[in-house]
Formats: structure tokens, C-alpha cells, sequence
């Protein structure tokens, strides 16, 4: 499929890097499974030394968990890797809507807001890619320092040879050493296409939604406006074509909330799969390091690959806020807007959106974890805390070294601790899901009040309820996600006495 070359170049990272993955919905099919034949042999001639290293641990705790980083690391790439090959109708779907949205511009305002969104998804893409290109070499080559280190100051011995990552290839590691690593990094660097095609793509999707949502405001919040105070339309339309107008709006609306939606049923499951892998990693690593006895080389390895998963789990968290307040911000710009001045029936159309906007759209993993900045940093502070009680308890486990006596005597701390975290969590985080309960059932009172009192008393009663509706949501959006709104409800009851009684 052609791109329009005025914006085309805005997506020219994404396409190259989803289509070394054989990820791109245009690719020929049979450059396509190349591709992902590829990327999936090099993965799993990197889980042959890694399953192979694991048999060799004979049981030993320490061994395992060495093991077990990669090899989790590798599932991950594979899942991402499935989760856009398998998703590829959805994928198409995707970016097929992310042209019709651009051909749908209207004036040069629209395409600058487009275009800052589509920059900032180009420039997050490329950033995200070198880093973790770079990171993966800088990771593996720091195996070559005893190496160097031989030539350049050498001892008595040969230095111990650090791996390029835990696996065994049934050969010398010393003699063939040269060869292992060369594979590593061939390996790595062709699987970590996979690990960055997934979440570059992502970023795309939720960069443009939130352009939509942008977009909208804008289109809500300039079709009237006060300048020296007299009211001075933008465009000169009738009644009926502002009707139009609105609901042409209200329909790019509804396609930014499909659209969200759609990333998240493409995503949610593999997101939940990634986290909950991502966090035994990181637990896993933190331990390494505190009992890590081989070297400072390898302490620092560890330490890179801890900061690698923070920053992977910030990027996912740090676009799923900015979807969450774009889906947000929508009433605001409404409310700026010169809404009392069309008729009923537009208001209510108004009203409509502004409802739909009341509830934030997010991205979630399986439904259960929202990605937002404040679970992110609720997570990372949380999970330290508790980590200085799991290494503490993880490092006697480790020391008992299969004392049945002295295993049940560390398990009852233990069991202990992870199910002060269940309960943590269990609370913190289906406190969405009481939000959505709440939010059905003042709704569901709202509509039947607001039928009541229009069939009695017309369209300022009607006002008066809108009002309390806002205010109410108000509270329990603040209460429930800690959002805090512009505007203030009783802001709102107090512009519209002010402006009836100068009528």
C-alpha cells in the first residue's frame, strides 16, 4: 500500500523495522514468513544452550536463576514476535485506519496536529531502537574484556571466561569461545528485531489515537469562540449544518474509541504474559545481583539488564498515561467551547461526548494492569520495599541447601511475605473495577432523572442535573484514578446563571 509522501516519512522507521521482522501488513507473504521463520530459528538456537545450561544446574538454586533471565527473555521475544504475527489482520486493520485518518484532514491546523504526534511516534521508534540495539551489544561485548585484558595485562593465568549469556554449547567454551560469541551476537541482535517491532508498533498506535483525540478537541473547541467579547463564529454555518459539523465530529470520536479498543484487544493478553514475565525477571536479576560472587563484570551486567526492564516497563507505562489523558481531556475542550449557544439538540449530542469522555481509555495488560505512571512508580516502590524482605528470606532459603529442617523454617516468612503482596495487589489494582461499577449506576440514575424533569420542566432542569451528573464524576473520578479536572463543576452552574440572568 502507497503512503501519501507529504507524511509517509513520518512512519519510514516503523516500516523498515517491522518489515526486517516480517511484521509489515504489505510485505509479500513469502518475504513475510521468511522473516518471522528467521527471527524464530535465532531464537531458538539461543533456548537449546540455555535448556542445555539449566540440566547441567543439576538443581543448584544459584545456576538456575542465572539461567532462567535469558531464557525468559527469549520467550518474551517469541511472544511479541507471535502476538504481531498471528494479530496480522488486526495489524492491517490498524494501519489502514492510521491512512483514512490522515486523508481525512481538512485544514493545515488538523495536519500540524497530526504531524507532531506521527513526529513524536518517529522519533520515540528510532530512540527506542538504537537503545536497544546498543544496549544488547554493549550487554554482550562486555565478555571480550577478559580477553582483552589477557593481551593487554596479563597474568600468571588466563582470566575466567565470562559468557556472553548463561547457556552451554557441548564444546571448549575457552577454545571456541570466539565462535560462541559470534552467534550470541548474531542471535541477539536478529531476536531483538522481533522484542522492537512489538513495542515501536505500539507506540505508533497509541501516538496516532491520541492524535484523534487531539484532533477532536480541536475540532469541539474552535467551532466557536469569544474574541473582544462578542461571539464570532469560525465558519458561517447554518443550523443544520452545524448539525453536521457535531456529528461528523461525534463520529471521529467513536472511531479513536474503536480504534483504542482495538489496540487494546490486539495487545492485552501478550502484555499481560510480558509483565508478569517481566517482573519475575527483574525480582530474579535484583537477587542475582545481591548474591552475585563471580565479579564486577557480571554485577554490572545484571544491573544493565535491571535497568533495561525499568525503562521497557516506563515506555509501555509513559504512553499508556498520555492515552489516558488525551481520552480525558475531550469534556474540557467541549466545555471551553460555545455549547450553550447551539440548540438543544446539539447539546445533547455535546453531551453525549462529553459523557463518553468521562471514562478514560487505556492500556491494559489482561485486564488487570492499567500502564500508567502511577502504577509504575506504585509498582517500583513497592516492589523494592518488599524485594529487601524476599532477598533476605530468598538468600537463607538458598543457604539451606535441601535441610528439609531448615527449608520449612524459611517457608513460613516467606509464604508470608507473598501473601501481603497478593493482597496488596489485589486490591490496588481492580480499583478500575469498582470505578466502572460506580460509574454504570450513577449513570443508570442520571438517565432515568434526566427523562423525569425533561418531560416536566424542559431544558433547565435538564442543565441542573448535567451540572450534578459532572460534579458527582468529578468526585469519583478523583477519588478512584486521581485525575483533577479543569474546570470545576460549580464553575459551570455559576457561568450559566451568570449568562441567563444577561439574557
Amino acid at each position: 500500500k502507497t503512503m501519501n509522501a507529504s507524511w509517509s516519512h513520518h512512519y519510514d522507521v516503523i516500516k523498515k523495522i517491522s518489515s526486517l521482522s516480517g511484521q509489515w501488513p504489505y510485505q509479500r507473504p513469502i518475504m513475510r514468513l521468511f522473516c518471522v521463520i528467521l527471527v524464530t530459528l535465532s531464537t531458538i538456537s539461543m533456548i537449546i544452550p540455555q535448556i542445555a545450561k539449566f540440566i547441567r544446574c543439576d538443581g543448584n538454586l544459584q545456576c538456575i536463576f542465572e539461567t532462567m533471565t535469558s531464557y525468559m527473555l527469549t520467550t518474551v521475544t517469541l511472544v511479541k514476535l507471535y502476538t504481531c504475527y498471528f494479530n496480522r489482520c488486526k495489524m492491517k486493520i490498524l494501519i489502514d485506519q492510521l491512512f483514512i485518518d490522515w486523508n481525512e484532514l481538512e485544514t493545515p491546523e488538523e495536519y500540524e496536529i497530526m504531524k507532531k504526534y506521527a513526529k513524536n511516534g518517529r522519533r520515540y521508534s528510532l530512540g527506542y531502537s538504537l537503545y536497544c540495539y546498543f544496549a544488547v551489544y554493549v550487554f554482550m561485548s562486555m565478555s571480550l574484556i577478559p580477553q582483552i585484558l589477557d593481551v593487554v595485562l596479563p597474568l600468571n593465568e588466563s582470566r575466567p571466561i565470562l559468557p556472553t549469556y548463561p547457556g552451554y554449547y557441548f564444546v571448549d567454551e575457552r577454545k571456541y569461545f570466539f565462535y560462541i560469541f559470534s552467534h550470541a551476537i548474531m542471535a541477539w541482535e536478529i531476536a531483538m528485531t522481533g522484542i522492537v517491532t512489538h513495542d515501536c508498533m505500539l507506540l505508533t498506535y497509541i501516538e496516532h489515537v491520541c492524535s484523534i483525540f487531539a484532533l477532536v478537541g480541536f475540532r469541539f473547541e474552535r467551532l466557536t469562540y469569544k474574541h473582544n467579547d462578542a461571539v464570532r463564529i469560525l465558519h458561517f454555518y447554518t443550523s443544520d449544518m452545524y448539525h453536521k459539523r457535531i456529528a461528523f465530529f461525534v463520529y471521529t470520536h467513536r472511531k479513536a474509541l474503536k480504534f483504542a479498543q482495538l489496540i487494546e484487544d490486539t495487545f492485552s493478553l501478550t502484555l499481560a504474559v510480558q509483565i508478569a514475565l517481566n517482573t519475575i525477571m527483574i525480582s530474579i536479576t535484583l537477587l542475582q545481583v545481591t548474591q552475585q560472587q563471580a565479579g564486577m563484570l557480571e554485577m554490572i551486567r545484571y544491573v544493565m539488564y535491571v535497568i533495561g526492564q525499568l525503562i521497557h516497563l516506563f515506555c509501555l507505562s509513559f504512553e499508556g498515561q498520555k492515552l489516558i489523558d488525551h481520552s480525558l481531556q475531550i469534556r474540557n475542550k467541549i466545555y471551553k467551547s460555545l455549547w450553550y449557544e447551539t440548540s438543544p439538540k446539539l447539546q445533547k449530542m455535546l453531551l453525549f461526548v462529553m459523557q463518553k469522555s468521562l471514562r478514560p481509555i487505556f492500556l491494559s495488560a489482561g485486564k488487570i494492569y492499567i500502564f500508567s505512571m502511577e502504577n509504575f512508580t506504585m509498582i517500583v516502590q513497592t516492589s523494592m520495599s518488599y524485594f529487601t524482605v524476599l532477598s533476605s528470606l530468598m538468600a537463607k532459603f538458598i543457604t539451606c541447601d535441601k535441610d528439609l529442617p531448615c527449608i520449612f523454617e524459611t517457608m513460613t516468612s516467606l509464604m508470608l511475605a507473598i501473601m501481603s503482596l497478593v493482597k496488596l495487589y489485589t486490591c490496588y489494582l481492580n480499583r478500575y473495577k469498582q470505578c466502572e461499577d460506580k460509574f454504570k449506576d450513577l449513570r443508570k440514575h442520571y438517565i432515568k432523572a434526566k427523562d423525569q424533569n425533561e418531560k416536566s420542566s424542559g431544558l433547565p432542569i435538564t442543565v441542573l442535573f448535567t451540572c450534578k451528573f459532572y460534579t458527582e464524576m468529578k468526585l469519583l473520578v478523583d477519588e478512584a484514578l486521581g485525575d483533577k479536572l479543569a474546570m470545576k463543576p460549580v464553575s459551570i452552574a455559576s457561568t450559566l446563571k451568570k449568562r441567563r440572568q444577561q439574557r
